[in-house]
């Protein structure tokens, strides 16, 4: 009886969706169905009232069922862990940031995370369920991503199962038991014919449009899409950006689907349209290659940590004393016999006329305009800001003076702080 009833389950929801009515959901229920007694023929008004009554009376055992009903996870944690588990499959070596820098390492990271939210907010069946069936070693090979030395181009398994579900859908379903001899048939006569067929569009140049890959399109949109997402300032001490490998330390990167997020994309050239229709894909750093893909200029100036990752801040393998300096020709390297006061005077005659004209634009009110500078001018804007935020402390009285070797002010290193109002 208790069998019976659960295989029909199936096609009591199907008849909730043909007819709609409250009393077929009632059946869907674990409690064993009750008999009903037999009375008398009644007239139709006695007998609404006694349908009514029995769905009233079975309403409210419903109600306590649910009410006394234990809940493997509350609805308020699931959101979370699944986000959780998704940062966990995401991390990989090959892409710094918030996780550990080894395989063994990102295991037990994610192992811990989890396994503390789960004791914080006493989710015991949670744990279990989660330990047996995905962060157990042999299961944690299955699906983690940091496993494989390099990152692989897909983030899920539908591709495959769209494979079986077209053998199974399109074919087989047409044959009760096949044998094996039927299948390796279909497979070689019916379904491969039409891969190969559609591998030589791909490949063969007929001086014709051919078909792209469907995730062309996607990646242009996401591209796109980053290209005009705008870069809060100041930029997060954390982030480090290294447009030649294509890599970030920001979190957005590691659950990209295509692996890239707004600072790689915005430390990169504009790329022309050519580029989403022949950019290719690697599983290492660089994970896009075109020749269209080259880095920002001001991206010369910048530095690599021992990561491989941009810094803004000096050089600290070649901090060399000023008083050594003083020997030198007071010329700029590459030029014909330009001065430092030479040199910096143009620069700042530059800077003070592109401020006129920048004070010009205000009245106009050109959000565009706007984007634009704090987007291509983020790495001179952070350098003035910490210049000033650099000589407003050494100028004030009160607090603690800046450290030389501060790495968050170490742009700065080399700016000498003009005196106070009072001093002059």
């Amino acid at each position: 009886m208790r069998t019976g009833h659960l295989w029909c389950r199936p096609y009591i929801r199907a008849c909730r969706q043909g007819h709609g009515g409250d009393r077929v959901a009632k059946a869907t229920t674990t409690r064993k169905p009750r008999k009903r007694k037999r009375v008398a023929v009644a007239s139709d008004d006695d007998l609404s009232e006694d349908v009514s009554d029995g769905d009233d009376s079975s309403g409210e055992e419903e109600d306590k069922e649910k009410e006394t009903r234990r809940t493997f996870c509350p609805a308020e944690y699931r959101d979370h862990i699944v986000k959780m588990m998704e940062k966990h499959y995401c991390a990989h070596p090959l892409l710094p940031g918030y996780a550990h820098p080894s395989p063994e390492g990102i295991r037990r990271w994610a192992v811990l995370q989890m396994y503390k939210f789960c004791v914080e907010h006493d989710l015991r069946e949670v744990w279990a369920y989660l330990w047996e069936n995905w962060y157990r070693r042999s299961r944690w090979e299955l699906w983690a991503r940091s496993v494989h030395t390099n990152i692989a181009f897909l983030k899920t398994t539908m591709m495959l199962e769209s494979h079986w579900r077209r053998i199974k859908h399109d074919f087989l379903h047409h044959f009760h038991m096949p044998r094996c001899d039927l299948l390796a048939w279909i497979l070689v006569v019916k379904l491969a014919p039409n891969y190969y067929r559609k591998l030589d569009r791909l490949l063969t140049d007929t001086g014709r449009y051919r078909e792209l890959p469907c995730w062309r399109k996607d990646f242009k949109r996401a591209w796109r899409k980053l290209e005009k997402t705008p870069i809060t300032l100041p930029v997060n001490e954390a982030y480090r950006t290294d447009a030649k490998k294509g890599l970030c330390t920001c979190p957005s990167l590691a659950t990209s689907r295509f692996l890239i997020c707004k600072h790689v994309v915005q430390a990169a050239e504009r790329v022309p349209p050519v580029f989403f229709l022949e950019v290719k894909r690697q599983r290492t750093a660089p994970f896009w290659i075109h020749p269209s893909l080259r880095p920002l200029s001001d991206e010369n100036d910048t530095h690599t940590t021992s990561d491989g990752l941009q810094d803004t801040g000096p050089d600290w393998d070649n901090d060399e004393e000023d008083d050594d300096e003083d020997d030198l020709v007071d010329t700029r390297p590459g030029d014909d016999g330009v001065t430092f006061a030479e040199a910096l005077d143009e620069e700042i005659e530059v800077i003070a006329e592109f401020a006129k004209g920048l004070k010009f634009q205000r009245q106009f009110r050109d959000q565009r305009m706007l984007q634009v500078l704090q987007r291509e001018g983020a790495s001179f804007l952070r350098l003035a800001r910490a210049c000033l935020e650099k000589e407003k402390r050494l100028r004030s009285t009160r607090g603690t003076p800046p450290s030389t070797w501060d790495r968050s002010a170490g742009s700065a290193m080399f700016y000498r702080a003009r005196p106070a109002p009072s001093a002059e």
